[in-house]
Parts: structure tokens; C-alpha cells; sequence
């Protein structure tokens, strides 16, 4: 059921992203940020996560791709919803139209926010407390250091995914349904990828058997919703790289 011109479309254009192997041009954005910061490495930094969270979006639509072909759609609804995730982050860090100073805050922001739930699961440990200030104590001073303290969240706090899929692409209501997807509700569930089947007799009980099935309505909804996403991405990854749009659209 997976739209075979979609795959193609962003198959082509996805060739032609990483054909540049995140090169960018003299003439672009992040090449002004290096002069700007003086300071290659956090640009390099910035560029580094960008291509891992790229890289994501795409493993996530092939997922999608792949579980839609095989018939495991709520597999496939999961994997869109990690799509719409990774996609807002990398056009969070990939604005071309913000200060290089912003962008160097989201990238340790964000870093910071990595490491946050990485200490998380030890929370019931006695060090936890202690993990958490040198957390805490490592973000000032890296805020500090490269003189971006006026950019940051006291908190050093992302905003909230539901927020940045929101306001990167215009994806909260989607995003919202496929949460309640993958958390687990069954009217969800049964509405996207099942079909209620007329109610049989097992051992003097009544059961309602429900049918494997994808409703193409919503597939046609989540199609639209990635390819949306995706151009708006690959909008901001080429003219912050610096390379010709002309090329793709």
C-alpha cells in the first residue's frame, strides 16, 4: 500500500543529500559561522548531529516503508512517529535563518538534553543526585566557555517534542494520533490498522474478532504528512549547507 512515487521522490532527493557527503559550500551559512564563532569544531559539532539525526529520519521512513509492504502497520505508524521526532529536531539545529550564536546554544541544549535521560534510568541510585549536579555543572560551563550564557535555558531545557514537531513542521495533530498509537490505545489502533469483524460465540462467550487491516484513508494521511515533513527539511539542510535547491525541486 506504500505510495511507490513517494519512495522514489525521496529516495532521489535523499541521493543527491548525502551525495555531498555534508560539504559545505564557501558562499553558505555554516561557512559565515565558523568566521562568525571562530571556532570550527563547534560547527563541526553542529554539523555531526545534524547527519546522525538525517540519517534517522531516513532509517525511520524506510521502516515505515518496509513494515507498511510486509503488513505490520503499527510498526510502520511507530516508525513515523520517530520520523516526525528526528525530523524537528534536525530542522530545529538546521535553521538557516537563526544566529550563529543560536545554533551553537541548540546544538549544547540539545546535547545537554541527551544527557539528561542518559542518567536518568539511575535515578533510584544513591549517586543520582550527584550525577545530575555534575550534569549541571558541566552545561554552565560549557554555555560559559563559548560565550553563549545569554542563549540558554536556565533549565537547559529542549522544547517539548510535541512543541518543536509543531512549530518546525506543522505535524502536532498527526504527531498526537500516532502517540496514542504506539501508548497503546485501542480506538486507535483499531480506527488505523484494524477492522472490527462481526461478534462470534467461543465456549458461551462473545468475542469481537478484529482483522489486520490499514485503512487507507490514514496512510494517505500519513504520506502527505511525510512528504510535507521531508521538504521542509531538506529546505533547510540545503540552503544551510549552502547547496542548490534548483537541483532536486
Amino acid at each position: 500500500m506504500v505510495n511507490d512515487e513517494l519512495v522514489s521522490e525521496i529516495t532521489r532527493i535523499n541521493n543527491h543529500t548525502i551525495g555531498f557527503n555534508y560539504k559545505f559550500t564557501e558562499q553558505s551559512v555554516l561557512a559565515k559561522e565558523i568566521t562568525i564563532l571562530n571556532n570550527v569544531n563547534q560547527v563541526n559539532n553542529s554539523i555531526a548531529l545534524i547527519s546522525i539525526l538525517y540519517d534517522a529520519t531516513i532509517q525511520y521512513f524506510s521502516g515505515y516503508a518496509l513494515n507498511i509492504m510486509n503488513g505490520f502497520p503499527l510498526s510502520a505508524f511507530s516508525c513515523i512517529r520517530s520520523f516526525l521526532e528526528t525530523a524537528a529536531i534536525c530542522s530545529w539545529l538546521s535553521d538557516p535563518n537563526i544566529m550563529a550564536l543560536e545554533r551553537l546554544a541548540r546544538q549544547i541544549t540539545y546535547r545537554i538534553n541527551v544527557s539528561k535521560y542518559y542518567v536518568k534510568p539511575f535515578r533510584s541510585e544513591v549517586d543520582y543526585e550527584s550525577l545530575l549536579e555534575d550534569s549541571k555543572t558541566y552545561s554552565e560551563g560549557l554555555f560559559n566557555e563559548l560565550q553563549v550564557a545569554s542563549f540558554k535555558n536556565d533549565k537547559y531545557n529542549m522544547p517539548q517534542i510535541s512543541t518543536l514537531i509543531d512549530d518546525q513542521l506543522a505535524q502536532k495533530p498527526i504527531y498526537s494520533y500516532l502517540s496514542n498509537i504506539v501508548h497503546g490505545h485501542h480506538s486507535e489502533i483499531i480506527t488505523s490498522a484494524g477492522e472490527v469483524k462481526s461478534s462470534i460465540n467461543i465456549q458461551d462467550m462473545k468475542r469481537i474478532p478484529i482483522e489486520r487491516k490499514v485503512n487507507p484513508q490514514f496512510v494517505n494521511q500519513i504520506e502527505i504528512c511525510i512528504k510535507d515533513s521531508y521538504i521542509i527539511l531538506i529546505e533547510k539542510m540545503w540552503n544551510l549547507f549552502g547547496w542548490d535547491l534548483k537541483l532536486i525541486l
